[in-house]
């Protein structure tokens, strides 16, 4: 868990969740902090945060809700730097995949040309 103290405007930080049908895992840098509130700009989608609770809802409350510090930790320049190289590959990965399938595509649409000429003549 991320400590208050620690929340200092550029800290990186790794942010894992887990809600609802989707989850996250990923680095990200504090932009604003508060005493009641801060804010992160996720290196995954390079969007910013609302305003973050520093604390948890106190107690009592029907639905107690936990302030996102405890799903946050300090983490490094290794850890982003290894991040952004594993999400490259992965989208490299992506880019090979999705030209191979248009050189296919591109292949049938040949095909199906030359075999449906005589009959659009």
């Amino acid at each position: 868990m991320l400590k208050k103290e620690d929340l200092k405007v550029g800290l990186l930080i790794w942010w894992s969740a887990e809600r609802y049908m989707r989850g996250w895992s990923c680095p990200a840098i504090v932009t604003e902090a508060s005493d009641k509130s801060f804010k992160v700009r996720s290196l995954d989608d390079f969007k910013e945060t609302d305003d973050l609770r520093m604390e948890d809802d106190p107690e009592g409350l029907p639905y107690k809700d936990e302030s996102s510090r405890k799903e946050m930790r300090i983490c490094t320049m290794d850890e982003v730097k290894e991040y952004f190289k594993k999400s490259m590959r992965v989208m490299e990965d992506k880019v090979t995949e999705n030209q191979r399938a248009l050189t296919d595509a591109q292949s049938n649409l040949t095909e199906y040309q030359e075999r449906v000429k005589d009959f659009l003549l």
